[in-house]
């Protein structure tokens, strides 16, 4: 795989298994909700909004889970990050809402989340990799912030 191809469901490690698997899962059901939308196993209007609300729902345990660790570990980023969770929620409930029948438009939506998300991730990293090496919570065996793939690269573009 190559890490700089956009249709990959790559993204680098952020050095916190707990982390690394929440964020893999995620980009896992937006590239299967995708899949979902482009082979036509779901129909755009109902599935497609049911299955956007249950991805939400997904965002909201994992940033409280990722949260949850930031608070007990300390790390002096939570606040910022807290805030960046909230914001990528209102932008993905705005996106989805705004949302007509439009196969193109879901599959649109599910390249601005998978992108989205990636972009995040990249953005946490910075400050996690000097808070889990303060602290002491890096792994040994672990090369930090390498790239980590997923099992399987996301479908081809809607047409």
């Amino acid at each position: 795989m190559n890490p700089s191809t956009d249709n990959n469901l790559e993204h680098h490690s952020t050095g916190v298994p707990l982390f690394d698997r929440l964020n893999k899962n995620l980009l896992e059901t937006i590239s299967k909700l995708e899949s979902d939308v482009v082979s036509g196993r779901i129909d755009v209007d109902h599935a497609f909004r049911k299955g956007i609300r249950r991805l939400m729902r997904t965002f909201e345990n994992t940033f409280q889970e990722q949260e949850q660790w930031m608070r007990e570990t300390g790390f002096c980023g939570c606040g910022i990050l807290n805030r960046s969770h909230r914001y990528f929620l209102r932008e993905i409930e705005r996106a989805s809402s705004e949302l007509e029948n439009s196969r193109e438009r879901a599959c649109e939506l599910t390249e601005f989340l998978k992108k989205r998300l990636i972009s995040h991730i990249h953005s946490m990293n910075e400050g996690l990799r000097f808070h889990i090496r303060n602290k002491g919570l890096a792994e040994c065996s672990r090369n930090l912030f390498e790239i980590t793939p997923s099992e399987f690269m996301a479908p081809a573009k809607c047409e």
